[in-house]
């Protein structure tokens, strides 16, 4: 697995939010506080499930005018409600 440090992660963002402006496109990042791995190894680890998370997903699908938000998910009572903000 690779992973991208903040700040590399950010100008990606801003650059991918505006590039899909006006298209059908929508450009949402999620900032996580907790871990998710998948549902065998999260009942290992005692961990969040991927299925659990995959609420998160359709909470956004569902709704149409979340474009070029940050998406905040700090604990497992945000999978439930969406916090987020327009930011890019």
């Amino acid at each position: 697995m690779r992973t991208m440090t903040q700040g590399a992660f950010f100008p990606m963002c801003i650059d991918a939010a505006h590039e899909n402006e006006g298209t059908p496109v929508r450009f949402n990042a999620i900032y996580l506080g907790f871990r998710v791995e998948v549902d065998e190894l999260a009942v290992q680890h005692g961990v969040t499930k991927a299925s659990d998370f995959g609420r998160v997903y359709e909470l956004i699908l569902a709704s149409p005018a979340m474009r070029s938000s940050r998406v905040r998910v700090e604990g497992v009572e945000d999978m439930e409600t969406l916090r987020y903000e327009r930011r890019f």
